[in-house]
């Protein structure tokens, strides 16, 4: 359209800004300023005030909220996990022979044999064929000047993978680079060459005991843990505590003490390491009342958790006894940056009234000039 047009005309013969503009950045970008500064010290709003009993106690109450910590739980846990209990069980060696015995033949590689075969009308065809080939000719090369069917090319093949069950059992009789004529059962004759011969490999039970264990201690490790949950569920049905049941059944008790809502001890500021992928026990935790204890829940990594909720400190601003340290430095901070202000608007108005410099002579403040001009920028100005 015209409007496409006019903006691709104008993109492709060079579209330039107003010279003004131009000038305009230049001079912003260019701009170079000298500066006099009067620093003002601390030390120039006198000697800090300690506030008294009744400034402390209004400060403590003007800053309740931002003083006020989140509300915590003391948990107990009790945690199984598939790894402690492989830790705990030991593999039957006899049935890890068993099932290597029971499962030898398939672990066990057949031997495979690569074959050229040239299927043939009849024997004397077939012997033709043969005779060529043991002579050097290329299986295609026969199959055309005796006007037979391409040959059948089959690359490491088990003698089950051969078709024509005669050929297959004459081609693993037969040695390495060996010719043969077989009467076959799907076709008249035919007529074959050995081209490479793979021996079978018998398996032994030292190259498949490491995974065929593993696969034996977790099946049993998963027995256990299943029958240790019943026997934690039966102790708590009965009404037993949650150590007992964690005994009963051989889980971990953890206790974790003053948690936060988002997994985090107040201890240390970390995530607690039980409850890191366990978002739904936490959940449980922080919506129940004190004593309550949830159902074992199953987590990511092979792991069950049940918790109980031990303690309950609500969200509350501390004692003022116990922060009062840092009121005092936090009420000292605002009270010198106040006096500090107001002594600056002082040196301002004077300097306003007359010069800089006679208002830092007044003060008996320095005057600080900047040796080389400042480019914009260098002060961290836009």
């Amino acid at each position: 359209d015209l409007s496409r047009q006019a903006l691709t005309l104008a993109a492709s013969s060079g579209l330039r800004a107003p010279r003004v503009f131009a000038s305009q950045t230049l001079a912003f970008g260019t701009e170079r300023r000298v500066v006099t500064v009067v620093p003002v010290p601390a030390t120039l709003a006198g000697a800090p005030r300690q506030p008294t009993d009744a400034q402390i106690a209004a400060f403590y109450q003007e800053n309740k909220v931002a003083l006020t910590r989140p509300e915590t739980r003391a948990l107990t846990l009790a945690v199984a996990s598939l790894a402690d209990f492989k830790a705990k069980t030991v593999v039957d060696e006899a049935q890890a022979r068993q099932i290597f015995a029971t499962n030898k033949a398939r672990l066990s590689t057949p031997a495979k044999r690569s074959i050229v075969q040239i299927s043939a009308p009849d024997k004397g065809k077939a012997d033709q064929a043969a005779a060529r080939l043991r002579a050097g000719e290329s299986p295609s090369a026969v199959a055309t000047v005796l006007g037979l069917a391409a040959p059948i090319v089959l690359t490491d093949v088990a003698q089950t993978g051969i078709p024509d069950e005669n050929v297959a059992k004459a081609a693993f009789i037969a040695a390495d680079g060996a010719v043969e004529v077989v009467a076959a059962k799907l076709q008249p004759f035919a007529a074959f060459k050995i081209t490479k011969v793979t021996p079978a490999k018998e398996a032994v039970f030292e190259d498949s005991a490491v995974e065929i264990r593993a696969q034996l201690l977790t099946a049993a490790a998963g027995e256990a843990m299943t029958d240790a949950t019943e026997a934690f569920d039966s102790v708590m049905t009965d009404g037993g505590t949650l150590e007992a049941a964690a005994a009963k059944a051989g889980f971990k008790v953890v206790k974790v003490a003053e948690l936060l809502a988002d997994g985090r001890s107040t201890a240390t500021g970390q995530p607690v390491a039980e409850l890191a992928t366990a978002p739904n026990v936490l959940r449980d935790a922080f919506s129940g009342a004190k004593g309550d204890v949830s159902d074992l829940a199953s987590l990511p990594g092979d792991i069950y958790m049940a918790v109980r909720i031990d303690s309950i400190t609500p969200a509350a601003a501390p004692p003022i006894a116990n922060v009062r340290a840092e009121l005092v430095n936090e009420w000292l901070r605002r009270d010198i940056g106040t006096r500090l202000k107001v002594r600056a608007e002082e040196i301002l108005a004077e300097a306003k009234r007359t010069t800089l410099e006679a208002a830092a002579t007044k003060f008996n403040l320095p005057v600080l000039r900047q040796a080389a001009p400042l480019q914009r920028g260098q002060g961290g100005q836009d």
